[in-house]
């Protein structure tokens, strides 16, 4: 558990199964932000299966002020070969409009960067939309922005094509 040195109320922590009903509602949330709130298909069963099921995927952490879950962070563990070591992906982090600029963003920051150093995690890794004013901070505590490397996706009908392409895998 962590807390930001210039506001001792918000606590970071380990997401626990009853948090899942406020996740689900910030992932919603920053669908919204996105302008992609008819793409996300997030339910609380699938959140919590995610999470905390036989298999879990996926991490959580959530910042506290006042005994308000105001923000969260998702994330996974990667590996890049090139560093021989694990890193973490921060797939969604998102704080209340409200809360910003109480320190539950800079506390979540600083929680996923104890986390890679305590685990011998190599780096912190993620996409931030350009008109996010989560950028500047990034910049402001080293984080560089890849030019070089591009993200693509295969998803929906392509994905499933691409699985059934009769081309011998060793060909790729």
């Amino acid at each position: 558990m962590n807390t930001h040195p210039r506001h001792p109320v918000t606590l970071v922590r380990p997401a626990v199964v009853t948090d899942v009903p406020r996740l689900t509602e910030m992932i919603h949330a920053l669908a919204a932000f996105h302008g992609e709130e008819d793409h996300c298909r997030m339910d609380q069963q699938t959140l919590r299966t995610t999470l905390f099921g036989p298999d879990p995927v996926l991490y959580a952490h959530v910042s506290e002020h006042g005994g308000r879950v105001t923000g969260m962070v998702l994330w996974y563990r990667t590996y890049s070969t090139w560093d021989a070591a694990p890193g973490i992906h921060v797939e969604d982090f998102y704080v209340d409009p409200e809360a910003r600029g109480q320190g539950a963003g800079m506390a979540l920051m600083v929680e996923m960067a104890r986390i890679a150093v305590e685990h011998g995690y190599t780096r912190i890794e993620g996409q931030v939309v350009n008109r996010n004013s989560l950028r500047k901070a990034l910049v402001e505590h080293g984080g560089e922005q890849l030019d070089v490397w591009e993200t693509y996706r295969i998803d929906g009908a392509e994905l499933v094509a691409l699985a059934g392409h009769e081309t011998a895998a060793a060909a790729v």
